[in-house]
């Protein structure tokens, strides 16, 4: 047999050995980083530390996942859909009631007699506007 015939033979050996595993067991299927997390997480537990879960995709998958990668994808999978931390509500602001003015008692004898006092000591345009300034 020629050189070129045995390297081509050769070729086509080592392709099929390494189609059919590590082990010569049958193909490892194509899969994709998080599916292989939630298979070793399934295998392991949810509370596997991450270096084991890596460990485990490297012998069973021959995958190398960064170990950030793998919590990353650990807390998805892991998290429970639908359940988010409640909202914290900031108090509204206490405000004070502004006064009207309108006292349930009525106008008082004493408020009319300050009145009058006022309208004697300013007069009654002066007490006008400040009225109107008071109540804008």
């Amino acid at each position: 047999m020629s050189r070129y015939l045995r390297e081509i033979a050769m070729a086509e050996t080592k392709t099929n050995a390494a189609a059919s595993g590590p082990t010569g067991q049958a193909p490892v299927s194509p899969m994709t980083k998080v599916e292989a997390v939630r298979q070793a997480l399934a295998r392991l537990g949810k509370k596997a530390p991450p270096l084991k879960i890596k460990a485990y995709l490297k012998n069973h998958f021959q995958m190398d996942v960064n170990r950030d990668l793998i919590s990353k994808y650990k807390g998805e999978l892991t998290h429970k859909p639908g359940k988010k931390a409640p909202r914290k509500q900031t108090p509204a602001p206490q405000t004070q009631p502004v006064p009207t003015g309108n006292n349930s008692k009525g106008i008082l004898l004493e408020d009319i007699g300050t009145a009058r006092a006022l309208v004697q000591r300013v007069g009654v345009e002066k007490l006008r506007r400040l009225i109107d300034v008071l109540t804008r």
